[in-house]
């Protein structure tokens, strides 16, 4: 499998030729995630392998023309199956988070010109939740650091969860839960996150399936 950009801009018009990201050596699989960093450059994320049940993950940088900035960055190997999200953060820099099949949350914080901002960084969850390849999501502050949102299944009770860090991935306070309901387990489970976003005053909104639900949390620590 090939990955391939092209840049297009607001009119439609289109800048350049089609760009190939580079494999660094594996094949490539699964959807890739692109975010428009603070200095226009692009950082693209993807899954790559030589073993479907044992994935790695790889990022490269794109410049605000499309064209690709230095080499593929395979920084996460081993991580099993996996299913991401990123975001760009209030000082330019991004950040990729991760949940996989060994019920694992993770992210790593990637700067503007795409080298890592210290080390792959692992969060303390509760009970079973990313074992599902249930998306965690990441949203950036607007005045500096990310909410990072999952769902946590534990038994037939289901959770909507977050942690807020800085933009250098130091925690801000501690594990919050958003929403708490009962789920089927005859069923599956059915907690999908849907999607996050922030407001200019650091409030966010959260969205997720079990039928159509929205849990609002404010930025300041409390529910709105």
């Amino acid at each position: 499998m090939l990955f391939r950009s092209r840049v297009i801009t607001p009119s439609g018009a289109v800048i350049g030729g089609t760009r190939s990201l580079s494999s660094s050596g594996y094949s490539i699989s699964a959807v890739p995630e692109a975010t428009r960093l603070g200095n226009g450059n692009v950082l693209y994320v993807w899954e790559t392998t030589n073993d479907w049940g044992n994935k790695h993950l790889a990022y490269q940088i794109l410049d605000a023309n499309g064209n690709l900035s230095g080499g593929a960055n395979v920084f996460a190997l081993n991580q099993g199956r996996v299913s991401k999200h990123t975001a760009k953060l209030a000082n330019g820099n991004g950040v990729i988070v991760w949940g996989n099949d060994f019920n694992k949350v993770r992210f790593q914080i990637v700067s503007e010109t795409g080298s890592t901002v210290g080390g792959i960084t692992e969060i303390t969850t509760e009970g079973d939740s990313q074992g599902h390849l249930k998306r965690p999501l990441v949203v950036g502050k607007p005045n500096g650091g990310f909410y990072l949102v999952w769902a946590t299944h534990i038994g037939e009770t289901a959770k909507i969860q977050m942690r807020e860090f800085t933009d250098t991935g130091s925690e801000v306070g501690t594990l919050r839960t958003l929403a708490t309901f009962s789920i089927s387990m005859s069923g599956g489970y059915r907690i999908a996150l849907g999607g996050l976003s922030a407001y200019s005053n650091g409030d966010i909104v959260v969205s997720y399936s079990q039928g159509l639900y929205e849990a609002y949390y404010n930025g300041n620590g409390a529910y709105g």
